[in-house]
């Protein structure tokens, strides 16, 4: 029998400067994504009050001819991996970050829904714990299309009574 060790490759988005191009359009096309090999490329940020370890980090970037409305769905394609997606805009040197999405738990789903003026943008995808969470296994896409009417209890004053029952 035959035994190899060997390190694998970084991702070709491992940092900013390589992300990889997503296209916007009105429904989801998916892009395959995956942390085996990714280094740390910035500190972890807080969100949702929760931190995390940003040490396998990839890179996506998308850019807006006009300002609209967009959705950035991260659904993990595994039941390890736990998905932290952040957004940016700015330089790859010194990105400014907008929003992060870490509500759900392993093999979960992250959205980013915004408005966003026309640019660049920059999205970071890492898993939230130490390493890659089972290779970090993702799809990503972003539309431009979220519902444009909120539905009628989304404010205070639009609020559904709900009936209280003894059981």
């Amino acid at each position: 029998f035959t035994v190899c060790v060997y390190t694998p490759a970084p991702p070709a988005n491992n940092d900013c400067s390589g992300a990889t191009v997503l296209a916007v359009v009105g429904t989801c096309v998916t892009t395959s994504g995956n942390t085996v090999a990714a280094t740390q490329s910035l500190p972890a940020v807080a969100c949702n009050g929760f931190t995390g370890n940003a040490d396998d980090d990839v890179w996506y970037t998308f850019t807006l001819a006009a300002s609209t409305n967009v959705n950035i769905n991260v659904t993990a394609t595994n039941s390890v991996f736990d998905p932290v997606v952040q957004l940016f805009t700015g330089a790859c040197g010194a990105p400014t970050s907008l929003f992060c999405a870490d509500n759900s738990l392993r093999g979960g789903v992250e959205q980013i829904s915004r408005a966003l003026s026309a640019g660049t943008y920059f999205v970071r995808v890492y898993h939230f714990g130490v390493g890659t969470g089972a290779g970090g296994s993702h799809t990503i896409c972003v539309t431009n299309s979220f519902p444009a009417t909120p539905p009628v209890n989304d404010i205070t004053c639009g609020a559904i009574t709900l009936s209280i029952n003894p059981d």
